[in-house]
Formats: structure tokens, sequence, C-alpha cells
């Protein structure tokens, strides 16, 4: 009796993906440790079992988990009582000895003949990965709230874009500089390795914001403190009318340290996005108009910039709201180069 399998499969047994099944078979029991698990006696057993029912019709899916996984573990999920889906997370040091449950081993063999995705270009059960069979009728709103119990991020939902300082041949770093000599060095050292290793647009948008709102509420605590003593009721007065504008403090901060240009590439890029009709940038420069009137371009994109920080860290009416706002990540994709070149440059890192 001729079968016919999937090519991976066939390659790694050595045999042709039309055999006969004694071959197919005989090539299922000399399985050597190329593919970890799959090797063990009721790993064999399944497949010789799911041999006479090919093609396998089980919806099985392979995802790349997002931390370590430091140990094999099968489970599964219900809805309602109704299962949902098998699940079994591979660590991300495969132990071919390992002992797996009966489930598990049908979960990874079903998987096997299923997709490619399960092992490498060596044929080897890959690593730290998380493998899903999925049961009749799952809906995809469930299958996306088990994804992230699992570790496995929203496909769409990170869209690696190279940093600015990518194509740099040479990089400059400020021996006085902020991250190296502050006070707060650490603090900004990990703000800006956050902004530097994040994905999602928005969560980077705020790690190299945090930078910046640091650098102009640090400016106010040191005009508070320098006047305190000396004229207490001032400087109280002036810290507390400097904090009802977070705007004009980031003015103030972009002025001194030499950033306008980058803000002033800022309010063109969301001008070209307003023509291009990006609903949220059309939304943004409608809040920032509505609070600030700025004649000067460097002071619209400032305003753009806090705008954009209080849509993604609000969700009152009184601003507007990020996750109900199309095109927001295709905006601040488009901000982001200008944001992050100012970053650096305020942190004392310069790209050639």
């Amino acid at each position: 009796m001729q079968i016919h399998i999937p090519s991976h499969v066939a390659l790694a047994l050595g045999v042709n993906e039309c055999d006969e099944m004694d071959t197919v078979v005989h090539g299922v029991n000399l399985l050597d440790r190329k593919v970890g698990p799959l090797i063990s006696d009721g790993a064999k057993e399944c497949f010789n079992g799911l041999l006479h029912r090919l093609p396998v019709l089980t919806a099985v899916e392979v995802g790349d988990a997002v931390v370590e996984i430091g140990n094999w573990h099968f489970r599964t999920f219900e809805c309602d009582g109704i299962e949902s889906a098998r699940v079994v997370e591979v660590p991300g040091s495969t132990t071919p000895n390992v002992s797996l449950t009966t489930s598990a081993e049908a979960v990874l063999v079903q998987a096997w003949l299923a997709t490619d995705k399960l092992t490498d270009a060596n044929y080897q059960l890959r690593s730290n990965i998380v493998v899903f069979e999925w049961l009749p009728n799952v809906s995809d709103a469930i299958k996306v709230v088990i994804r992230a119990i699992c570790g496995i991020k929203l496909p769409g939902s990170s869209t690696p874009t190279a940093r600015t300082w990518a194509a740099a041949g040479s990089v400059a770093i400020r021996g006085t500089s902020r991250l190296l000599r502050h006070k707060d060095s650490e603090l900004l050292r990990r703000l800006f390795c956050e902004s530097a290793t994040e994905l999602i647009p928005r969560w980077r948008f705020l790690s190299l914001y945090r930078i910046i709102e640091h650098g102009y509420l640090e400016n106010v605590f040191d005009d508070l403190s320098s006047r305190f003593f000396s004229e207490p009721k001032e400087a109280l007065e002036s810290a507390s009318n400097a904090l009802r504008s977070e705007v004009e403090q980031f003015v103030r901060l972009v002025e001194g340290h030499g950033l306008k240009f980058y803000f002033e590439e800022i309010s063109r890029i969301n001008d070209d996005l307003i023509v291009a009709q990006n609903h949220f940038a059309v939304l943004v420069d409608r809040e920032a108009k509505r609070k600030n009137t700025y004649q000067e371009n460097f002071k619209r994109g400032v305003a753009i910039c806090y705008q954009i920080r209080c849509s993604i860290v609000h969700a009152g009416s009184h601003s507007v709201v990020f996750d109900k706002s199309p095109g927001g990540d295709a905006a601040l994709l488009a901000h982001l180069p200008e944001l992050e070149k100012a970053v650096a440059q305020f942190l004392g890192v310069q790209t050639t």
C-alpha cells in the first residue's frame, strides 16, 4: 500500500514522499534523535497510526515564544467547559530523552505531519516554540487569548523597523553624556535600551518620550531646588505653573538642546500623513491645535508628540484614544525615526 507523506517528513525519514507503507513504518522505527521526543515508542506508535489517516486534517499551529521556556509542558484550554486547544511548550534547550505524556506526543506528531514549522532545516525539532492543536469550531477571538497566555505575540502586532543608526558607519557616545555621567544615568540607559529593542510602536514611542519627559521634569526640579531657600513662595509658584503645561516645558527642552529640526520634521511628517488621510494624524493634529496655537513648526511638532503620548496613556474623552483611532501604528512608525534622532542627540549619541 502506497501512501503520500509531506516532503519534510520524508526527508527526515529517508524515504520517498510517495512510498510503501512498510517502508515508511520502517523509517519511523529507525528514527534517531534528529527530531528529539518524536523518537519515543509512544510517538512512533502514534505516528504509525496516523499514517493510515493521511493527510492530517487537524488544525495545528507553531508559534515562537517571546520569553524563554524552561521546561516541557503540556496543557489543555477550554472555554465554557468545551475544550478549545491542546498545547505543548517546547523549551529553549530541547532534551531528546524527555518523557512526555501520550497526549503531548500526539500533538507533536500531528504537528510534524501537518506543518514543516515544527523542525528546522536539518529536520531537528525547533526550540522555544509553542505547538497548538486547535479543536474544531474554536473562534479566532479565543485563539488570540490562548496565544497570549502562551506568550505568543499577536500576528502583526510587532513590526520590526530599522533604528536610525542602523546604517551608520560610526557611532560616537559622549563621555559626559546623560547615558554615562548623569545622576540618573542607570534609569536613562534602561529607558534607552527599552526603546532600542522594543518592537511594538506605541511602547517604543513611550520609552523615547519618557527620556524627554525626564529631561523637562528635571529642569523644573532644578529650578525649584536652586530658588527654594532664597524665594520659596515664588519658586513653588513657578514650579506649579511649569507643571501645568508639559508642552511648554517640552518646548524649552527642545530649544535648550538644539533639537528644533527633528520636531519641525515631525510637524511636516504629520502634514503628509493628513494629506494621505491617516485618521490618527488628523485627530492628533486637531487636538494639538485645540490646546495650543503655535506658529512655529517645531512647537507644533512638540505638541503633536505630546498628544500622541496622551492618546496612548489615556483612555478618557479628553484626548484621542490610540486604540480606537485607525492608522495609529502607521503614524507612529512614520514619526519614530525623528523622535529617536532627537532622543539620541539629547542623550549624547551621534551617528555618521
